[in-house]
């Protein structure tokens, strides 16, 4: 749940930028910042699941 609302806020933050700002879109822009995005919420998380929750970021970006 928490990926799939990083990716929708994320998502919108990149093509906001592009319109508003003239900001070329980036998908490596954008898996950097959704990559620190999600490291922030990682202290949500219980303990014994976060060394799954890094494996599975590290594994997709």
């Amino acid at each position: 749940m928490i990926q799939k609302t990083i990716f929708n806020i994320k998502s919108g933050d990149r093509r906001n930028d592009y319109v508003f700002n003239n900001i070329p879109v980036s998908f490596d822009k954008w898996k950097d910042s959704f990559k620190t995005e999600f490291g922030l919420h990682m202290h949500m998380a219980k303990e014994v699941d976060k060394p799954l929750w890094q494996s599975w970021i590290d594994s997709i970006l």
